[in-house]
């Protein structure tokens, strides 16, 4: 056990290091690592700012070493698919893309953010958001056509009405709009819409609809270029939001 990084880093003289701190710490960690040799493994989100993102990679690669960021589900089977299709060619041009994060705070981690507010998370910038939002927006960015898109974006808190969604406490409902050259995007983060999961839906030029779950490990397509397919795919989608919001 030890208490001091430079300690640690001289004597285990470790080959990767995983860095799990809040990301306040990342960029003076990161340097440190690199300087002793070490790749990095880093926890989202990568930094607080994105001139500090911008000098961890700088860091990195200054010192010949690698750098990871945990986005695990980028590597299941539905994205490893999906991104084999794109890359491929196979999809065509992406038109639309939808994700969605399904998120439980009725847990240990979900109570203690709302009863403290010196919680790391609330001292971030984007309180909840920023420590979440990665999870939703890693699963647009490859298929966005446009590095400086159009953004509109709205938070509320979805346990309150009226003038108390702005009235302060944590923000747990996030709608976001992007548009690029030719790309559209939809990003939605609720902490109170059920069934919970990690949903990507994709309107794409020379297939029909695709969607993928990352919760159910599925990637799937319709099998024939069909309107009214199509249209009866999107009322289901639709509807199963709406018995969502019911329940």
């Amino acid at each position: 056990m030890y208490s001091d990084v430079a300690a640690m880093l001289e004597t285990e003289r470790p080959d990767v290091l995983h860095i799990t701190t809040p990301p306040q710490s990342h960029l003076s960690l990161t340097r440190q690592a690199v300087g002793a040799g070490c790749h990095i493994f880093l926890e989202k989100p990568v930094a607080l700012h994105h001139s500090d993102a911008e000098a961890i990679i700088e860091a990195a690669t200054g010192a010949g070493r690698k750098l990871a960021v945990n986005y695990w589900p980028r590597f299941e089977a539905p994205a490893l698919e999906l991104r084999r299709l794109y890359e491929t060619g196979v999809l065509g041009l992406p038109i639309h893309v939808e994700s969605f994060l399904g998120y439980d705070l009725g847990g240990e981690y979900g109570t203690a953010l709302k009863r403290d507010p010196d919680h790391w998370v609330n001292r971030l910038p984007g309180k909840l958001f920023q420590n979440v939002l990665d999870h939703v927006l890693n699963k647009i960015t490859p298929f966005l056509d446009d590095e400086l898109p159009i953004i509109e974006a709205m938070a509320y808190r979805g346990n309150a009405t009226g003038s108390e969604s702005s009235a302060g406490g944590l923000l747990d409902e996030l709608r976001v709009v992007m548009r690029g050259a030719q790309t559209s995007a939809y990003a939605t983060f609720s902490a109170h819409a059920r069934p919970l999961g990690r949903l990507c839906a994709f309107m794409v030029q020379k297939t029909p609809p695709l969607s993928t779950s990352w919760h159910a490990r599925l990637f799937s397509k319709e099998n024939r270029h069909s309107l009214l397919r199509s249209v009866a795919c999107s009322l289901r989608s639709w509807l199963r939001r709406i018995i969502c919001a019911r329940e």
